[in-house]
């Protein structure tokens, strides 16, 4: 009996063991996919039907999301886009924000209103390097509305800028 336990049981538990090990150890590297920041921005601004200001990867709640600033009418909106499963997390429009924007940027939302959606310039943008779109800010330089973006390779990260009329690419 000490023999047949010996050479059945223990290696069967053995065997138990390490296939739990292993398990347990897959469950806690795995992440689920997540979405790209343009298809982010693209959801955010069809739920809203606003336009683009920022977009960055934050957390809310513990949640990774995309932290997404919009345009409307005028108005400063935020939008949290679970950057897993897009889902929009929240929607609002931020008090101290907008009491901000109104005094220092009030033309600046009125004017990123009127841009067109800079979702295909993005999308060129990863083709063309090869990379990752990191985030995304409309500014106005110059009198010139832009937009910058941050671009992250296999070589590196860049910061690229883009005229918010035409798409077209500008020097730094």
């Amino acid at each position: 009996m000490r023999n047949a336990f010996g050479k059945w049981v223990m290696p069967l538990v053995a065997c138990a063991n390490l296939l739990a090990m292993t398990w347990a150890a897959s469950a806690e590297e795995y992440e689920p996919a997540m979405i790209g920041l343009i298809d982010a921005t693209v959801i955010a601004e069809t739920n809203l039907k606003a336009n683009l200001l920022e977009v960055e990867l934050d957390t809310k709640d513990d949640t990774l999301c995309y932290k997404i600033d919009l345009s409307k009418a005028g108005d400063h909106f935020q939008v949290w886009i679970n950057a897993h499963t897009g889902t929009v997390v929240r929607a609002r429009k931020p008090f101290f924000s907008n009491l901000w924007i109104d005094v220092a940027a009030g033309e600046k939302l009125k004017l990123a209103n009127s841009m067109p959606a800079p979702t295909e310039w993005l999308r060129a943008i990863e083709a063309e390097t090869g990379g990752t779109v990191e985030y995304v800010r409309f500014e106005i330089e110059d009198d010139q509305p832009q937009y910058e973006v941050g671009v992250v390779t296999g070589a590196g990260s860049a910061e690229l800028v883009i005229d918010a009329l035409t798409g077209a690419r500008k020097p730094n």
